[in-house]
């Protein structure tokens, strides 16, 4: 559906904004019919009018997530029982739902869930491009644009977040109101580039880098994309392993319709953080799912974990091929070589330098799944960050590696070879 078919007030909204902002761009002194000759002073309007129009985005977005986490919450309340809690208590537990799928972390009496749901944070992302994009309508799609969207839009959202956060808090149940700002901001952040396609044009200025760079991160590029899609693939092959019991325990909760619509929903939402686990599981890391307890490749020690359905996909023993597994990591360092250079020093300095930007991104794809998901021992749960990052870096640069020196094995055979079969005739003409 297209935006200008949400109805009547919202044409009057983004009408209104947009002329606001054209307004800004042609009443400065010195403008002729709305241009500039100064470019400084033609930024700095652009760069206004952009702010002005990116904070109204982020309000509104704000706004509608709200709303409809609300009423999903409300719907839920009045569908089931509820015992002795009242509207307020609905209110304040929509607030949370709220500050949650934006990626803050809660806490329920002394359990804390810091692991963010990203996966539930598609949602605001969603509103957030559709807001900015409508909003920058009347504006260009310069970097000026971009900037003043960015920080329009992430500090007005922001404090919406943190605002609800504080606002919804009990000391029973609550969200750390600068944390859920900062979470906050993170989702405006993706939503504004997203919006102004920021991706298109660093595709698009990639080939202005210089060659040795440019190929760098393409190879890590590669990688990454390869190890996200083995990460998916894996967890995938682990949920239809574990069907049966992650069907028994949908079964042993009793939760009803409502109930098991927010579990799968909730599980959703982590489905990303389990992905990270998976990658750390490939890598050769593992991740723990509460003290004392790990899931590596090789063994698998499990305590009791708590009765989410979505756990049933967890190893109770390691899987036969579990030692294999790291193979996919140097698969990834592998198909790096058509992205490097074709000679041996410069390929070998561009291998260990994309390898260490996807150890980076192995270190932050841990992070994302490192956290709390309960009391207790259920404090400490995901894989370890800095493990993750360093067996990430050794496993890609062995791929790449060992792929650039049998690169440059073969063509130093192919060249005597060669040089071997040029002599043939010269040395028959000589006894001859």
């Amino acid at each position: 559906m297209r935006g200008a078919d949400f109805g009547r007030p919202h044409r009057h909204f983004w009408e209104g904004f947009g002329k606001v902002t054209s307004g800004l761009r042609v009443s400065l002194p010195g403008s002729a019919a709305g241009r500039c000759d100064d470019e400084r002073v033609s930024r700095s309007r652009t760069m206004r009018a952009a702010t002005l129009a990116g904070a109204g985005a982020g309000a509104w977005s704000a706004v509608l997530v709200l709303a409809v986490v609300v009423l999903i919450v409300l719907a839920s309340w009045v569908a089931v029982p509820h015992g002795t809690s009242d509207l307020s208590d609905a209110l304040r537990s929509g607030g949370l739902s709220f500050v949650v799928i934006n990626g803050a972390p809660v806490h329920i009496a002394t359990a804390w869930l810091t692991i963010p749901l990203l996966g539930l944070a598609f949602l605001p992302v969603v509103v957030v491009r559709w807001a900015v994009g409508r909003a920058l309508r009347a504006l260009d799609s310069s970097v000026d644009t971009m900037v003043g969207a960015l920080i329009g839009t992430a500090v007005v959202y922001a404090t919406m977040v943190g605002l609800v956060a504080w606002l919804a808090s009990t000391p029973t149940a609550g969200s750390p109101p600068f944390r859920a700002a900062g979470w906050g901001a993170g989702v405006a952040i993706v939503g504004v580039l997203w919006a102004t396609k920021a991706a298109a044009a660093l595709r698009t200025s990639v080939a202005d880098w210089p060659d040795g760079l440019r190929r760098t991160f393409r190879a890590a590029a590669i990688a990454v994309m390869t190890l996200v899609g083995a990460s998916f693939v894996v967890l995938a092959t682990a949920f239809v392993a574990g069907a049966t019991t992650i069907i028994a325990l949908y079964d042993s909760l009793h939760s009803g319709l409502v109930g098991s619509t927010l579990i799968f929903f909730l599980g959703l939402g982590w489905l990303p953080a389990m992905a990270s686990w998976t990658w750390s599981w490939i890598v050769g890391s593992g991740f723990a799912v509460g003290v004392n307890t790990s899931v590596v490749p090789g063994d698998a020690h499990l305590g009791a974990v708590p009765a989410f359905p979505w756990l049933g996909a967890l190893p109770s023993h390691a899987p036969f091929i579990g030692g294999l597994v790291f193979l996919l990591a140097v698969l990834a360092g592998a198909l790096m070589l058509p992205a490097l250079s074709k000679t041996g020093a410069a390929a070998v300095g561009q291998a260990l330098s994309a390898s260490l930007l996807v150890g980076v991104t192995g270190a932050l794809v841990a992070w994302i799944g490192h956290g709390s998901i309960g009391p207790g021992r259920l404090g400490v749960a995901g894989p370890a960050v800095l493990s993750t990052g360093v067996h990430t870096f050794g496993y890609v640069a062995l791929g790449s590696l060992t792929v650039v020196a049998l690169r440059s094995a073969t063509r130093a055979i192919r060249g005597q070879v060669a040089s071997t079969t040029d002599d043939v005739p010269a040395r028959v003409g000589t006894a001859a």
